[in-house]
């Protein structure tokens, strides 16, 4: 097996022909055999919620990273000529959402759609930079590529407890922290065993002191399951 990376900006990506389709990707025709990159049968259909869209549109508008696509290389016939494409393994879900945000389907988080941004900030989100990395498996073994494909399905999506851990330097979660140290809130709460690897308990404390804080304001918010 092969592997290769490559940097290719959103707007090569997205870029359209002469009738307004798109050249290369284009998330709502998944069956298009005439793109460079497709979408493969096995994937799932994109289901993140408007924040997280946004949040995405977001990262690429401040020049954030975000995760590299995967691709795996295939041949097809086209007008009796053999043509090469790359199917999906990992990523269409951004890059399906990313293409939505510029084709107009959504606001961002000014509540702007992309049309109406000034050309400069158009231009900057079509000269982001994504990682591609292509793969080649001898003979399109498909065994192989779905094997690729379950791998990188494995990592867990990461828990409450982890992102706050992530934030805690900031008051909130840093008094949460002392107030775990302190052993106060053991017995309600069982936090003798937290420590760095056991976190559990931590977005607990942290949805609780965001409750009495914002009692008044937006209280059910901040309750969870």
């Amino acid at each position: 097996m092969n592997r290769s990376i490559q940097q290719k900006k959103l707007g090569w990506i997205f870029e359209k022909n002469d009738t307004g389709g798109y050249k290369r990707f284009n998330f709502m025709h998944r069956e298009d055999n005439q793109l460079l990159f497709r979408i493969p049968e096995h994937q799932r259909f994109p289901s993140w919620n408007n924040e997280k869209k946004k949040l995405l549109v977001d990262s690429v508008m401040k020049n954030y990273p975000i995760h590299s696509i995967i691709c795996s290389k295939h041949y097809d016939i086209i007008d009796t000529k053999v043509c090469e494409f790359y199917d999906i393994e990992d990523g269409q879900t951004r890059l399906s959402i990313l293409q939505s945000y510029f084709n107009g389907d959504f606001t961002d988080m000014c509540n702007n759609y992309f049309e109406d941004l000034p050309q400069n900030i158009q231009r900057s989100f079509e000269n982001y930079e994504v990682s591609i990395e292509f793969i080649t498996v001898e003979d399109e073994n498909e065994d192989i590529i779905h094997d690729i494909f379950d791998r990188l399905q494995m990592g867990q999506p990461l828990k409450d407890c982890d992102k706050f851990w992530n934030w805690k330097n900031t008051p909130l979660v840093n008094y949460a922290l002392e107030l775990i140290e302190s052993n106060y809130l053991d017995k309600y709460m069982g936090t003798s065993k937290f420590n760095s690897k056991k976190r559990e308990r931590l977005s607990d404390i942290v949805g609780l002191l965001s409750l009495i804080i914002n009692w008044n304001v937006t209280s059910l918010e901040y309750i969870n399951n």
